[in-house]
Protein backbone atom coordinates (compact mmCIF):
# COMPACT_ATOMS: atom_id res chain seq x y z
CA UNK A 1 0.00 0.00 0.00
CA UNK A 2 1.41 3.35 -0.98
CA UNK A 3 1.81 5.98 1.69
CA UNK A 4 -0.11 9.19 1.28
CA UNK A 5 1.90 12.35 1.06
CA UNK A 6 0.26 15.56 2.07
CA UNK A 7 1.09 18.68 0.15
CA UNK A 8 2.39 21.26 2.59
CA UNK A 9 0.65 24.53 1.83
CA UNK A 10 1.89 27.75 3.33
CA UNK A 11 -1.13 29.39 4.90
CA UNK A 12 -1.45 32.47 7.07
CA UNK A 13 -3.35 30.92 9.96
CA UNK A 14 -3.24 34.16 11.95
CA UNK A 15 -5.05 35.96 9.13
CA UNK A 16 -7.65 33.17 9.01
CA UNK A 17 -8.10 33.39 12.79
CA UNK A 18 -8.52 37.14 12.51
CA UNK A 19 -11.30 36.69 9.92
CA UNK A 20 -13.08 34.20 12.19
CA UNK A 21 -12.66 36.58 15.13
CA UNK A 22 -14.05 39.59 13.23
CA UNK A 23 -17.06 37.52 12.17
CA UNK A 24 -17.48 36.34 15.76
CA UNK A 25 -17.45 39.93 17.06
CA UNK A 26 -19.99 41.01 14.43
CA UNK A 27 -22.25 38.17 15.53
CA UNK A 28 -21.69 38.77 19.25
CA UNK A 29 -22.42 42.50 19.07
CA UNK A 30 -25.38 42.31 16.67
CA UNK A 31 -28.69 43.12 18.32
CA UNK A 32 -30.97 40.17 18.92
CA UNK A 33 -33.95 40.40 16.54
CA UNK A 34 -37.18 41.25 18.35
CA UNK A 35 -38.83 38.01 17.21
CA UNK A 36 -36.06 36.03 18.94
CA UNK A 37 -36.33 37.80 22.29
CA UNK A 38 -37.45 35.30 24.91
CA UNK A 39 -37.22 32.38 22.46
CA UNK A 40 -35.19 29.63 24.14
CA UNK A 41 -34.43 27.86 20.84
CA UNK A 42 -33.08 31.08 19.32
CA UNK A 43 -30.98 31.67 22.44
CA UNK A 44 -29.61 28.13 22.26
CA UNK A 45 -28.80 28.63 18.58
CA UNK A 46 -26.92 31.88 19.23
CA UNK A 47 -25.06 30.29 22.13
CA UNK A 48 -24.07 27.30 19.98
CA UNK A 49 -22.88 29.61 17.19
CA UNK A 50 -20.66 31.55 19.61
CA UNK A 51 -19.18 28.35 21.04
CA UNK A 52 -18.57 27.04 17.52
CA UNK A 53 -16.65 30.18 16.59
CA UNK A 54 -14.44 29.78 19.67
CA UNK A 55 -13.89 26.12 18.82
CA UNK A 56 -12.92 27.12 15.28
CA UNK A 57 -10.35 29.59 16.64
CA UNK A 58 -9.01 26.91 18.97
CA UNK A 59 -8.68 24.49 16.04
CA UNK A 60 -6.74 27.08 14.03
CA UNK A 61 -4.46 27.55 17.04
CA UNK A 62 -3.80 23.79 17.20
CA UNK A 63 -2.95 23.75 13.50
CA UNK A 64 -0.43 26.55 14.01
CA UNK A 65 1.11 24.53 16.85
CA UNK A 66 1.41 21.50 14.58
CA UNK A 67 3.23 23.63 11.99
CA UNK A 68 5.64 24.83 14.69
CA UNK A 69 5.25 28.48 13.69
CA UNK A 70 5.78 30.43 16.92
CA UNK A 71 4.76 33.80 15.47
CA UNK A 72 1.43 32.47 14.23
CA UNK A 73 0.85 30.59 17.49
CA UNK A 74 1.31 33.79 19.48
CA UNK A 75 -0.89 35.84 17.15
CA UNK A 76 -3.68 33.25 17.23
CA UNK A 77 -3.34 32.83 21.00
CA UNK A 78 -3.85 36.58 21.39
CA UNK A 79 -6.90 36.54 19.12
CA UNK A 80 -8.40 33.60 21.01
CA UNK A 81 -7.77 35.28 24.38
CA UNK A 82 -9.46 38.45 23.13
CA UNK A 83 -12.44 36.46 21.85
CA UNK A 84 -12.84 34.81 25.25
CA UNK A 85 -12.56 38.22 26.95
CA UNK A 86 -15.31 39.64 24.72
CA UNK A 87 -17.55 36.71 25.53
CA UNK A 88 -16.96 37.18 29.25
CA UNK A 89 -17.62 40.93 28.95
CA UNK A 90 -20.81 40.58 26.91
CA UNK A 91 -23.72 42.49 28.43
CA UNK A 92 -26.03 40.50 30.71
CA UNK A 93 -29.50 39.50 29.65
CA UNK A 94 -32.13 42.18 30.30
CA UNK A 95 -33.82 39.89 32.83
CA UNK A 96 -30.63 39.37 34.79
CA UNK A 97 -29.89 41.47 37.86
CA UNK A 98 -26.64 43.52 37.78
CA UNK A 99 -25.05 41.16 40.33
CA UNK A 100 -25.36 38.25 37.90
CA UNK A 101 -28.14 36.55 39.82
CA UNK A 102 -31.30 35.77 37.87
CA UNK A 103 -33.87 38.47 38.36
CA UNK A 104 -37.50 38.86 37.47
CA UNK A 105 -40.56 37.20 38.93
CA UNK A 106 -39.46 33.60 38.45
Amino acid sequence: MATKRRLRVEFDLAAAANLVFESYLDFLTAPVPAEETGDSKAFAGRHTAARTALAHLSDIEKRAESYGDEAQQQAIGSILAEARMHLADSPPDEKEAPDGEPGGDA
